[in-house]
């Protein structure tokens, strides 16, 4: 019981870092709000195939 609470406490601990000297370059922005609206655009399109794709199929059933 104690050797696997201190294994997870182990691997808790290996994780914490305390300074991480890191830098993001401003670069990095415009490539998260590139994927970002890739990603709208994407779900967006989908749902259009989607849409015309249910629509065409209840106004055939609606004309017989």
């Amino acid at each position: 019981m104690y050797k696997k609470f201190f294994g997870i406490i182990g691997i808790f601990a290996s994780f914490n870092v305390l300074d991480a000297f890191a830098y993001i370059e401003p670069g990095t922005g415009s490539i998260i709000v590139q994927g970002l609206i890739g990603v709208l655009v994407g779900v967006v399109i989908t749902l259009k195939i989607y849409w015309y794709k249910l629509k065409e199929r209840f106004s055939q059933n609606s004309k017989k």
